[in-house]
């Protein structure tokens, strides 16, 4: 449960929007989830890497499996302007109190 201003937590399938990415449909996707060991979106990230696409958690590093969140890009300035999208949102965030098991919702896909 979330406490004070902050937006609903949504969720929705990665497969698809991470297939409009790899074919160019879409400049980037950004998902903010704790995903655990998921491999739900493997088959996704799997399309985007062939493509070419920049494949990272919410902080710009190296996608692996456990990361929180998925920040895919079809080129590079792309993928800059997501971060530093995601970077704003996390500043405006710590104002949010959130439960312990719900990390902060960031918008940007």
């Amino acid at each position: 449960m979330v406490a004070g201003p902050c937006p609903p937590k949504r969720y929705f399938g990665t497969s698809l929007p991470l297939a409009w990415v790899a074919s160019g449909q879409r400049a980037g996707f950004v998902i903010a989830d704790r995903r655990g060991p998921s491999v739900h979106f493997s088959a996704g990230i799997g399309l985007c890497r062939a493509a070419g696409c920049i494949c990272t958690n919410l902080f710009g590093q190296p996608l692996r499996l456990a990361d929180d969140g998925i920040v895919v890009a079809a080129d590079q300035t792309t993928h800059q302007l997501l971060l530093a999208g995601i970077a704003e949102q996390l500043v405006a965030d710590q104002d949010c109190t959130h439960a312990v098991d719900e990390p902060p919702l960031i918008s940007g896909t």
